[in-house]
């Protein structure tokens, strides 16, 4: 698999502002930092996700932030979210804590490992290669797995686990890993105390709160992954909007960050990736804007739309037929 050449090494000279507020007025390191990014071209103050377009936006995952990532079930989130702690851990060597509520440790490290290695392991796991082309692809993981086994990332798999055990155990990931990034796989999976148990949004409401308490108290970004209101699939294939977040609006408040993976058209496929928009909707230390990227199912990746001109020619013509068929729709009337 292409490793992404095109990753500037110097994406990685990341740095937390050592200046405490006590010599500092509120804000003004972030500013320095980020001027300083700008100066040396990069933009990014925080943690790089490896996704230019995305870092454009954010400049980074930034310490203390709650970023929230949501979507319809099956466009990918648990992906972009393995993707960008895969980035981080094997080619920056960053310490990533990943609390999965939803997949097992195996196959986490199944996705991790196809995406990495640019293997469809499910095809491989059926038997759909023939005998020389799976002794091939063996060699080519056996040359991969050491890399994967040394990147400091730390998979915590959890069917059920409350936001203050949550809480307690990504404060002993930094504490004794010096995890420097919590991703959460998802938030509504994660449990309330129990006096809020019997208010389902009162519960999300603490657990959302509790995400960004634990951003600030960590002084780390913390992903979490969201799941939309059943609503929005009875309302089209528009672009979700901050109110389908699924039940509480506390989550759009306490976040910094609201992030949605929008895919126009689930059936359309350019060389087996799906066409795809990462929508930013509210970012408090910057603009929102949207991009395309390309989902490619079948190594559990995305994946930037410049590196592939095929893609991008194929994103422009459908961009054409939408503009042309809202035109004629407007003549029609």
């Amino acid at each position: 698999m292409n490793e992404q050449q095109n990753f500037s090494a110097s994406r990685w000279n990341w740095r937390p502002s050592t200046t405490s507020l006590a010599t500092a007025t509120s804000g003004s390191c972030e500013v320095i930092d980020l001027l300083q990014a700008a100066h040396e071209g990069t933009g990014v103050v925080g943690l790089p996700t490896g996704y230019e377009d995305l870092d454009k936006i954010l400049c980074g995952l930034r310490s203390g932030a709650l970023y929230t990532l949501a979507a319809r079930p099956g466009m990918g989130k648990s992906t972009l979210a393995m993707n960008i702690a895969e980035t981080l851990s094997v080619k920056g060597q960053v310490p990533v804590a990943f609390f999965s509520l939803e997949m097992s440790e195996d196959e986490l490290n199944q996705r991790m490992l196809g995406s990495y290695s640019g293997i469809n392991l499910q095809r491989f796991i059926n038997h759909d290669y023939d005998k020389e082309e799976r002794v091939r692809l063996l060699k080519d993981m056996a040359k991969k797995i050491p890399t994967l086994n040394a990147a400091p990332i730390h998979i915590c798999p959890r069917t059920d686990i409350t936001i203050s055990q949550l809480r307690a155990e990504a404060r002993r990931y930094v504490k004794n890993h010096g995890a420097k990034l919590v991703v959460v796989d998802y938030l509504q999976l994660v449990a309330g105390s129990k006096g809020s148990r019997g208010n389902r949004v009162q519960e999300v409401g603490e657990i959302s709160r509790g995400l960004k308490k634990m951003a600030l108290e960590l002084d780390v970004p913390v992903v979490a992954l969201a799941q939309l209101n059943r609503a929005i699939e009875q309302d089209g294939n528009r672009v979700p909007r901050l109110s389908d977040l699924r039940e509480s609006g506390s989550i759009e408040a306490d976040s910094d960050c609201v992030m949605f993976i929008h895919c126009e058209n689930t059936s359309v496929y350019m060389d087996g990736r799906l066409l795809c928009q990462i929508v930013v909707s509210k970012n408090r230390s910057g603009r929102q804007g949207k991009f395309d990227i390309a989902f490619n199912r079948d190594f559990s990746r995305f994946e930037d739309w410049r590196t592939n001109q095929d893609l991008v020619d194929m994103a422009e013509t459908m961009a054409k037929k939408k503009t042309t068929k809202k035109s004629f729709t407007r003549k029609s009337g």
